[in-house]
């Protein structure tokens, strides 16, 4: 038998969706509010019909009128559920900000059914966004809506994606770090805790992550007899979950590495150690009087103290910028920086590159012979 649909409007004024089977049987494909979107999902299941791969596609159709029930939390709790980076399990800072984006900037949508979940109300959402100035957090959190409103496509929740906002997922232009310069970055060593000036010391020559300075181990420090260098190897990474405790990962990209450290720091570093257990899981950097990872605000505290003192506003993060650029003036190649700072591709290597004031230089160079 040909097969066919039909519509009918219910007192509701939803529409409710019919066809014949292939067997000739009459089914229901579920109500809709617009006989639009009724449409659409007929369209779908005739034409997997036509392709002779309607038997495959029954638990789809099963799957529309799961759709009617299931939110929008729902659909993207799922998907963080199934979500892995680098074959891993999303860390636990990433899935709170998954959830995030969903319970806060979504919080009109997230408890209402996916498929109701219209183009309009998605391109409303992006202008008053805009209107707020938040551009980076929208551009975020709509990123992230649309993988889970193209996961709900693909399970077949919905019959189609409601974000279809164009260069939506293109990240807005974003200002170059501020990369302290060479004075402010030995002024920065000088002016540290003493508890602390290994730590800057690592961070602005090492080119090691916050996560990764801080789950250091006396086991991860050595001195190598030939070079008379020290060497750092960060092979884990300390997160901190929302409920304040912490939890140890590899680090991100799995970018485990051992890099070499140039003199400057070799005497604090010697300095520090002998304050540090002869214990090889001894943390290098506890909190002051515990044997716990240093807390995260505390140590955004001292940095603020320390920059203030250099005049810099950069993040703790630039240290990392400045010590890529350095890497890089000494003659690195870009896969040296980039196995140094542990990045899987060359655009994100390059963003931790800046000229640091070197156009006079370059300038001379170019009259030498």
């Amino acid at each position: 038998m040909a097969s066919n649909g039909s519509f009918r409007k219910l007192p509701s004024g939803k529409w409710q969706v019919r066809y014949t089977d292939p067997d000739g049987i009459r089914r229901t494909l579920g109500t809709y509010l617009t006989k639009q979107s009724g449409q659409e999902a007929l369209r779908k299941v005739l034409s997997e019909i036509d392709k002779g791969v309607w038997e495959l596609s029954q638990e789809s159709n099963r799957a529309l009128l799961d759709g009617k029930t299931l939110t929008l939390a729902q659909v993207a709790e799922r998907y963080r559920a199934l979500g892995t980076r680098g074959g891993n399990p999303l860390s636990p800072r990433t899935l709170n900000e998954y959830e995030g984006y969903i319970r806060r900037d979504f919080a009109s949508f997230a408890d209402r059914p996916i498929r109701s979940l219209k183009a309009d109300q998605v391109e409303d959402w992006w202008i008053e966004m805009g209107e707020r100035g938040t551009l980076s957090l929208r551009q975020k959190a709509y990123s992230h809506l649309k993988s889970v409103t193209k996961f709900a496509l693909k399970k077949g929740w919905i019959v189609k994606d409601p974000c279809d906002i164009r260069g939506g997922t293109q990240a807005p232009r974003v200002k170059n770090p501020i990369i302290p310069t060479k004075e402010q970055a030995d002024l920065m060593a000088e002016v540290a805790p003493e508890n602390l000036r290994a730590l800057i010391l690592i961070a602005t020559w090492g080119g090691f992550r916050k996560g990764e300075l801080l789950e250091l181990r006396r086991k991860d420090i050595r001195l190598d007899e030939a070079s008379g260098l020290y060497s750092v190897n960060a092979s884990r990474n300390v997160v901190w979950l929302p409920t304040g405790k912490v939890q140890i990962r590899v680090p991100k990209y799995e970018s485990g590495r051992e890099n070499y450290l140039p003199t400057i720091c070799s005497e604090a570093i010697r300095k520090h150690l002998l304050g540090v257990p002869l214990d090889p899981e001894a943390l290098l950097f506890p909190e002051p009087g515990t044997n716990n990872h240093y807390p995260n605000h505390k140590l955004n505290r001292s940095w603020n103290r320390i920059r203030e003192q250099v005049c810099y506003s950069g993040s703790f993060h630039t240290l990392r910028s400045f010590a890529g650029t350095q890497y890089a003036i000494k003659g690195a190649t870009t896969r040296e920086i980039m196995d140094y700072l542990g990045h899987n591709n060359i655009k994100t290597a390059m963003r931790y590159q800046k000229n640091p004031g070197r156009q006079v230089a370059l300038a001379e160079r170019l009259d030498q012979e």
